[in-house]
């Protein structure tokens, strides 16, 4: 039995497929042209309050508009926030 026959066959699938659907603009934020890795995994961190500085050189220090698009995924997505 597959993963995924075993998930819907406990119960899980639409649960977990729910959760996926939820976490897409994660994924998306995550993997985009404009802001290369790790600067979304630090704009993240430091939306959940986890002390993450900026990017060394080449890449730099991140613009403030990924900061907020990191707490909005954040909040939107995998409803994490920094209260």
């Amino acid at each position: 039995m597959g993963i995924a026959t075993g998930i819907s066959a406990q119960g899980l699938g639409p649960s977990a497929q729910a959760l996926n659907a939820r976490m897409l603009d994660s994924v998306s934020f995550q993997s985009s042209e404009d802001y290369p890795n790790p600067m979304p995994a630090k704009a993240v961190c430091r939306a959940l309050g986890l002390p993450a500085g900026q990017c060394r050189l080449p890449i730099g220090e991140a613009p403030a508009e990924l900061d907020e698009l990191a707490a909005q995924v954040a909040a939107e997505s995998v409803g994490l926030a920094r209260s």
